[in-house]
């Protein structure tokens, strides 16, 4: 008697259709079980959205780390290394957008026999699930993406640019523009989500479009005022003491116009660059009033002796020609509307100031009434 009452108390192990059952009543908190086969059901792109993060969180992390052991003294494995980890997080970055798009617009399956488990707005239709509308979505990227690079040629039509300040600006406006396509179909996908039982009409699946016009207005606005601030700080009349400084030359004439200013600097080196134009008495003047012109004598040109472009071999052979045309080696870091060449009326000075700190030239074009200044650091 003892006997049987003991197997009475016994627990009679577990079958497995008693396990799939219990999984299939009591599924773990916020999670959906098949109502087939009780296997977990899961959206299809969900683990490929979760690696992407997790590639980007993985290389951000090494990053740092490679480019701090390449600078103090790895060598240059580690130096690539930092720069393949920040390529990987810059795409892995801009991807995140798109992946999250995925998983958003596409439908749960259950994972052990591939059921697709539909919603009961989808199920409720004769026609089965409503696809994504992908075409709005290739439309909006399409738009969005003219847009974008109106905005970056915008921003980089702004004076300043050979700045390490808005170079850095410019490129945060790059990483920027690359995430915001992405960041467009998911809001796509979301909307879409919400509100896909009204999306019968194709007035209606047109305001799809809505978040890639909000974004490329913002661009548009973002950029604008990155112009307008850029003209205000680094507008070259105020800009253009820094060259005339390093050059030794005076304050701008009161005619001067259509003035340009290209100049950067970094610890012991610096290049700097100046245009305008004036009246000629005005910058006769100017010449006179410019310290590091004294005592100078300017090489003069015309139709018939002009100054000329040449090649690299410029150097090591004879610099004019039977003519009397003086050849040069142009400068390769100077701006497109530096001109170097006169064909025309015009005189060069050399400037040396500052002890040999400075050097360069100072070219007059008399016909336009130009003149031209470039000055290196040594």
């Amino acid at each position: 008697m003892a006997d049987t009452e003991d197997r009475k108390n016994e627990t009679p192990e577990a079958t497995p259709e008693d396990r799939v059952t219990r999984g299939t009543d009591s599924p773990a908190v916020g999670e959906t079980r098949c109502p087939l086969c009780g296997g977990p059901v899961k959206r299809a792109w969900s683990d490929v959205s979760v690696a992407n993060l997790a590639t980007f969180l993985i290389f951000l992390a090494l990053t740092p780390v490679a480019l701090r052991a390449g600078v103090g003294g790895g060598g240059a494995v580690f130096a690539v290394a930092a720069l393949v980890f920040g390529g990987i997080v810059l795409l892995s970055f801009w991807t995140l957008p798109v992946t999250g798009a995925m998983a958003v617009a596409a439908q749960p399956r259950c994972r052990s026999c591939g059921r697709l488990h539909l919603p009961a707005l989808d199920a409720a239709t004769a026609s089965g699930p409503m696809p994504f509308p992908l075409r709005y979505a290739m439309i909006g990227s399409l738009v969005l993406l003219a847009v974008l690079i109106v905005g970056l040629e915008w921003f980089r039509s702004a004076p300043g640019q050979e700045t390490g300040k808005v170079e850095l600006t410019f490129a945060l406006r790059i990483v920027m523009a690359g995430f915001a396509p992405g960041l467009g179909v998911l809001a796509q996908t979301m909307m879409w989500r919400r509100l896909r039982p009204r999306m019968g009409s194709v007035t209606r699946r047109s305001l799809l479009l809505l978040p890639t016009v909000a974004l490329g207005v913002g661009w548009m606005a973002l950029t604008g005022y990155d112009h307008w601030a850029l003209s205000r700080k680094y507008e070259p009349i105020k800009r253009s003491p820094i060259v005339l400084n390093r050059a030794g030359l005076a304050p701008l004439p009161d005619s001067a116009r259509d003035v340009r200013v290209h100049a950067w600097g970094f610890l012991m080196s610096g290049k700097y660059t100046l245009r305008f134009t004036a009246d000629p008495n005005d910058i006769e003047h100017f010449l006179a009033a410019s310290p590091s012109l004294e005592r100078v004598i300017a090489r003069t040109y015309s139709r018939e002796r002009m100054r000329l472009r040449g090649g690299d071999d410029v150097r090591f052979s004879d610099r004019y020609d039977a003519q009397g045309n003086e050849y040069f080696m142009p400068e390769c870091d100077v701006p497109a509307w530096y001109r170097q060449e006169i064909r025309g009326p015009g005189r060069r000075y050399e400037i040396n100031w500052y002890d040999g700190k400075y050097r360069g030239e100072l070219l007059v074009d008399d016909e336009e009434h130009a003149v031209y200044v470039h000055v290196d650091r040594y």
